[in-house]
């Protein structure tokens, strides 16, 4: 369904982790590369916003796979899509998740 490991190969944008938690500046001047979104253009944090998509709908898949409550993706992924559709400035569907597939999650019934 998704196989793009190698389309970012390198990049520290793509750390999933990134994705998931608010790191203080501290952080960010240790890391050595600041991906903090006031520090980058807006290319490159419309590009973390794909990355934090594609982090959050493989968290939704592992929920799926594994019975865990994936609630925190579901909800990460629905706000990184209106992110990303912002930033091409196109309007998304009515919803980005839709509630019957979370039903359909073998973890959720």
């Amino acid at each position: 369904m998704l196989d793009a490991e190698r389309a970012f190969f390198g990049d520290p944008s793509a750390e999933w982790i990134f994705g998931f938690l608010d790191l203080p500046a501290a952080f960010w001047a240790s890391y050595g590369q600041r991906l903090a979104d006031a520090d980058l253009t807006e290319v490159a944090v419309w590009r973390r916003r794909a990355y934090q998509a594609r982090g959050a709908l493989q968290m939704m898949l592992e929920g799926c796979r594994f019975g865990f409550d994936a609630a925190f993706a579901q909800r990460q992924f629905a706000l990184r899509c209106r992110e990303l559709a912002d930033g091409l400035g196109i309007e998304p569907g009515p919803r980005a998740f839709h509630p019957k597939a979370a039903a359909a999650c073998p973890a959720n019934a």
